[in-house]
């Protein structure tokens, strides 16, 4: 389904039924938005996304919909919608609902988060001060390491061409591909927006990765060793 904007926003869900809910919810409430996303259901352990959005079909919705028979990571679930997409312009977020679906929306009215070669990569602002100090360290850590600034690299909605994102058939599947992406982009010198978008704790339930020392260590780990693969895949693209 291709609109106007020319941009669909790609939303994945690994089981997390609750938060799903709450963000149809809140596409739900502007009849006009729903057309801009794409749901994934990756690879959930069971059918109740499934099973929502086939009753929803029946009530006529006009969000996107697919599921994958097995997770494929975060990456690797924006990377198995790029054939899925019609439009020029993907951007991505996840449904835990710390970002509104209606700031997604709201940026991806304006043409200027819209250019080939550009990266718009939300900064979060309104966050809880444990949460700005790790990432704050993260990100002197990764911009001395990487030698360019990766200031706040967790930040969505990011938009960006569907088919530079093509080109980057390399990412990561996992939760380091926001970072690949936008390395990528740094690494070129390329232009990356930064629009401030409010971020808030989850909605629904608790992050087992994101509640965990080590996965969050072992992910910060796995991102310094990438340093040298991920610049040799970034000579290879033109």
């Amino acid at each position: 389904m291709k609109n106007n904007q020319n941009c669909k926003i790609v939303v994945p869900f690994y089981n997390d039924f609750e938060n799903f809910k709450s963000f149809i919810d809140q596409i739900s409430l502007i009849k006009e938005m729903e057309k801009y996303f794409l749901i994934i259901d990756n690879g959930s352990d069971d059918d109740k996304i499934e099973e929502f959005y086939l009753n929803c079909k029946k009530e006529k919705i006009v969000w996107d919909f697919i599921k994958i028979p097995e997770n494929h990571g975060f990456g690797g679930a924006i990377q198995y919608s790029i054939e899925h997409v019609d439009e020029d312009f993907i951007a991505w977020m996840p449904g835990n609902m710390k970002v509104d679906p209606l700031d997604a929306y709201n940026l991806i009215q304006q043409d200027l988060f819209k250019q080939p070669y550009v990266l718009t990569k939300s900064w979060r602002v309104e966050r809880k001060l444990i949460p700005k100090i790790k990432t704050l360290l993260f990100s002197f850590i990764a911009s001395a390491w990487f030698t360019t600034p990766l200031f706040d690299n967790g930040g969505t909605p990011n938009i960006m061409s569907k088919e530079i994102l093509k080109k980057l058939d390399n990412a990561p599947s996992n939760f380091s591909f926001d970072f690949y992406i936008f390395y990528f982009f740094k690494f070129n010198r390329y232009k990356v927006l930064r629009p401030k978008v409010p971020y808030r704790s989850r909605l629904h339930g608790i992050s087992h990765w994101q509640n965990s020392f080590k996965a969050e260590v072992d992910l910060v780990k796995y991102i310094l060793f990438q340093k040298t693969q991920w610049k040799s895949h970034f000579l290879k693209i033109h």
